[in-house]
């Protein structure tokens, strides 16, 4: 079977459960110093990832670019964006249950779970929406170069296709989309956030 051909979505829930089913198999035989370790790197990795795509590179692209070139970057940077940030997420979820088995969550430690579990959530769900929201990009910059905004950088008025119903139609699912997909990225990072700050109180400097 080539992976290659399967939806990134089935890829990731296929990775997850071989990674889940690594890490039930091998706890009992690593070290809790080792655990720790792969839960502090996977998380810092997933966390300085998030902050950077998506506060500084995203954003610099975005102003500096053409749409046309901007939306193919993005359209290759984010599957892998959220296929790893999947990937650390399930291992540092894995890695706190073996930590924290059902049945021993106190108050802190439930909302840690909640926090991990919503990062997985939230993440998985970007990887089924990108594949969908970039056809509908690549469609509409199909468009807008037709029209000759393929050099345009950052913002385009709709407007300026008031006359396009296509173009509106793409435009607007485009929109609901990326707007689901960073509502989705936005409650991933507080998540994450939350859980830093809790195990940050713990840490002796």
């Amino acid at each position: 079977m080539d992976l290659k051909r399967l939806y990134p979505s089935t890829r990731v829930c296929i990775v997850a459960v071989v990674l889940i089913a690594l890490c039930y198999f091998i706890q009992p035989m690593v070290s809790t110093s080792i655990l720790q370790f792969a839960h502090l790197l996977t998380f810092a990795l997933n966390f300085g990832m998030q902050f950077w795509v998506t506060f500084i590179a995203g954003l610099t692209m975005f102003r500096n670019m053409p749409r046309e070139m901007f939306g193919s970057i993005q359209g290759k940077l984010f599957p892998k964006y959220f296929f790893i940030g999947t990937v650390c997420s399930i291992i540092t979820m894995a890695t706190f249950m073996s930590a924290h088995p059902i049945g021993s969550h106190d108050t802190q430690t439930k909302v840690q779970f909640y926090c991990l579990l919503a990062a997985i959530v939230c993440t998985l769900g970007n990887v089924i929406i990108t594949p969908i929201m970039h056809d509908y990009m690549v469609e509409r910059n199909e468009i807008e170069k037709k029209k000759g905004h393929e050099n345009h950088v950052g913002h385009l008025d709709s407007k300026l296709f008031s006359g396009d119903t296509r173009y509106k139609t793409i435009h607007k699912r485009f929109m609901q989309l990326h707007g689901l997909s960073s509502l989705f990225n936005l409650l991933t990072f507080c998540a994450n956030l939350v859980h830093l700050y809790i195990i940050s109180a713990g840490l002796q400097l």
